[in-house]
Order: C-alpha cells, then sequence, then structure tokens
C-alpha cells in the first residue's frame, strides 16, 4: 500500500506500520497488567491488613470517568443546571464536571481465509482440538494464546483533503444507536473461517458527557457520548473502512483470503465508496473501551476540573487520578498513558 513504516510506535511519529507488543509476562504467559503488577503481589504477603482510613487531610478520586464526575456532582462540584435537577446544593461551579467524554470508535470486517489457515473461529464453535489448545497457556505455558491477540497495526497518515471535508460538512448533532459488533458475532455464529480486518478512529472530533442520574453514588450515570456529532468523524472513519477493502486486494494477503468468501455483514461487501462504508460503520460501529476526559487538566478558564498538581479547581485537598483527566484521547489504548500519571500522581502526593 506504499504506506511508511514506524519501527517505534512510542517515538511520536504519529503515522506508519508496526509490530506492537503485548502485555504478557514471557515467564508465566500470562497477562501482565495492574493487578497482577500491584495488587496481587500484595495479598501474598504475610503483614498484610486491610483497614478502612477515613480522610481528614486530603481525598485521591480514583473512581474512573464515569464515577468520578457522579462523585464530584452529588458532593456539589460541577454545573449548576445539572446540580438542580437533583436538588444538590452547590459548592462550585466548574462547568467542565462530566464534559468532553471521548472515546476511540473501531470496527472491522471479516474476510473467509482458504483452507488451512487457522484463525479463532474453531474456538468459538467449541471444536475439541480448539478447546484444548486454549488450555495450554495454563498447564505448560505454550499454545497460541500466550501471545497477544493484535500482532500487527498501523497509524496510516491521511491522503485525503480534511480541510475540505471540515468545510462541507455542517454539524448536526444527533444521536445514534449502534449494534455491538461483540455480541453480534455470538449470535451469529457461521461455519466459516475468517480473519478480521479492524479500524479505529483514533483521533474524533466528537465529544460527549457523563453525569450523575440521581444522588445516590451507586447509580449508573447518565451517559450520552454523541458519536458522529461532529460529521468529519463520519467522514474521516470511512475512509479507514475504504482502505480495509484496499488492504484485502493487497498481494500479500489476497492469497489467503477466498474471492468469494463469507463476510460478516451483508453492507461489508459495499465499503469500497464512501457512501456503502458510512452505512456500514453506522450499523458496526462500537466502543474500544477506552473512555476518557470527563474532569479534564486544562486552565481553569476555560472551566476545566483540575490542575497540573491535579487538584480540583477551587480546593485544597481533592485529587483525580484516573483517565478522566486526559484532555484528549490518546492515539492507543489508554492503559500505559494511564499507568504513567498514577505514578507521577504518587510522586506529586509524596513530595507534599
Amino acid at each position: 500500500m506504499n504506506k511508511t513504516i514506524s519501527e517505534d510506535p512510542f517515538s511520536g511519529v504519529a503515522v506508519g506500520d508496526y509490530s506492537n507488543g503485548a502485555t504478557v509476562d514471557q515467564d508465566t504467559k500470562t497477562r501482565s497488567y495492574a493487578v497482577s503488577a500491584y495488587g496481587a503481589p500484595l495479598k501474598t504477603r504475610r503483614n498484610v491488613q486491610v483497614q478502612t482510613f477515613h480522610a481528614s487531610k486530603e481525598v485521591t478520586l480514583a473512581a474512573c470517568v464515569f464515577n468520578t464526575p457522579i462523585l464530584l456532582e452529588i458532593s456539589g462540584i460541577g454545573q449548576s443546571e445539572i446540580l438542580k435537577q437533583h436538588n444538590i446544593t452547590q459548592l462550585l461551579e466548574i462547568p467542565g464536571v462530566g464534559e468532553n467524554l471521548q472515546d476511540h470508535l473501531m470496527t472491522g470486517v471479516s474476510y473467509e481465509v482458504n483452507e488451512g489457515i487457522v484463525t479463532g473461529d474453531p474456538l468459538m464453535r467449541q471444536e475439541p482440538s480448539a478447546l484444548e489448545a486454549a488450555q495450554k497457556p495454563y498447564a505448560e505455558q505454550k499454545g497460541p494464546f500466550c501471545f497477544g491477540n493484535t500482532q500487527s497495526n498501523a497509524l496510516m497518515p491521511m491522503d485525503y483533503d480534511l480541510t475540505e471535508i471540515l468545510g462541507n460538512t455542517p454539524v448536526k448533532p444527533e444521536d445514534k444507536e449502534f449494534i455491538d459488533i461483540v455480541r453480534a458475532i455470538h449470535e451469529r455464529p457461521i461455519e466459516a473461517t475468517a480473519t478480521w480486518f479492524m479500524c479505529f478512529l483514533s483521533h474524533p472530533f466528537s465529544g460527549g458527557n457523563s453525569h450523575n442520574s440521581s444522588t445516590d453514588a451507586a447509580a449508573m450515570p447518565k451517559v450520552d457520548p454523541k458519536r458522529f456529532s461532529h460529521p468529519a468523524d463520519l467522514e474521516v472513519f470511512a475512509r479507514h473502512v475504504m482502505a480495509l477493502e484496499e488492504l484485502r486486494h493487497t498481494t500479500e494477503l489476497f492469497a489467503y483470503l477466498k474471492p468469494d468468501g463469507k463476510r460478516n455483514h451483508p453492507d461489508s461487501h459495499h465499503i469500497g465508496t464512501p457512501e456503502g462504508a458510512k452505512r456500514y460503520i453506522l450499523d458496526t460501529a462500537t466502543t474500544t473501551y477506552h473512555s476518557c476526559g470527563t474532569a479534564v487538566m486544562l486552565p481553569r478558564e476555560k472551566g476545566d476540573v483540575v490542575d497540573t498538581k491535579l487538584k480540583v479547581y477551587g480546593t485544597t485537598n481533592l485529587r483525580i487520578v484516573d483517565a478522566s483527566i486526559f484532555p484528549t484521547v490518546p492515539r492507543g489504548n489508554n492503559m500505559s498513558t494511564f499507568c504513567a500519571v498514577t505514578e507521577k500522581a504518587a510522586d506529586i502526593i509524596k513530595g507534599q
């Protein structure tokens, strides 16, 4: 496809294809993440005692993108209009609480592969040989499930005029309903064996919100993601999907795919045009669970929530340490960025 190569996805170069690492412990062949790195080892210490502390000096919220705004709002911190809806006495007017909700969107197309190509479909069909292979990582630290499920990625440069797209698309905010593609796969299993090409909208222009739905901290939030409320998102994402069809026809991949093979969705046969790609997106796009940005770190005059020390504006003893402080969604998975924030927060708090 004549695209650039980025040997290091952490170099800051925002375009190019690369082979990505996986957070898998090479010794145990198990997932390596915050729970196994921090929480699990503590449980095995003989001197561990679980205690409940009541804050008297400072509170640090790490309640997640959706719960942090709830706790702030039921405590009287947020937009006056939101607080009035639930008869909450306002302590601080901070318009940014619960706003600027961002996320990556994803979709993909499955292409039936030629005989002999190994995919994950046999596991979904509960075939005995696939189930046996799935158990090997636990018994022998061997097998296909000892590796990450995504091996190759590409951050594709824009070869179209984004300025023209932005200029020719009127802003008409609309709520869209999406079909969960993962659930759809399980509800409509097929006998075909296929490979899955995916694409992500890494930098959406649309932003939603998440607010409290009552005065109960345990109640579910009222979330409005406002996906595609900025029309440029659909235009840009359509080009992503069209690139999947282009990728399918490359010499290196086409040899593995059945020319007239089955696909996951009727509209997936028409993604070679912008309009066809848009129809497909509106029926299949879903969240990547990379939500962030509901208590953003930006200057107070912009109406946002925390300062560079992670303290909520207008307070002296309340900090926020979770992905809600991100002003914009990172171009990849949030995990490493969030872990960096927590480490920085620890340094800030210890330095006080």
